[in-house]
């Protein structure tokens, strides 16, 4: 158990991840459609894997079609542009297992 000024903290639960990362969802599917032309879902909070792993470069990177011996980020920013390329890091880094 960790403890932040002599108070224990609370365990992190699988609800408690799974709605951080529906918050993340829900806050950011604007943004990421207006950029991308299309919805979030599939690539967070569409399945219950994602809500508690967090955004699915993977997936992503096969829905862009980022070609063969070209990194993802480079093919986002190429084709969506460097606010694009900021958001998908973004993601990378604020989803799954909350800090």
């Amino acid at each position: 158990m960790k403890f932040t000024r002599g108070i224990p903290k609370k365990p992190i639960t699988i609800n408690d991840v799974a709605f951080y990362n529906k918050k993340i969802h829900d806050e950011k599917q604007y943004e990421f459609a207006s950029l991308f032309k299309f919805n979030l879902l599939p690539f967070l909070g569409g399945d219950a894997i994602t809500l508690l792993t967090g955004f699915n470069i993977i997936k992503f990177d096969e829905a862009i079609k980022t070609p063969d011996g070209t990194s993802t980020k480079d093919w986002i920013i190429k084709k969506y542009g460097k606010e694009a390329g900021d958001l998908i890091d973004w993601l990378i880094k604020h989803t799954g297992l909350p800090e």
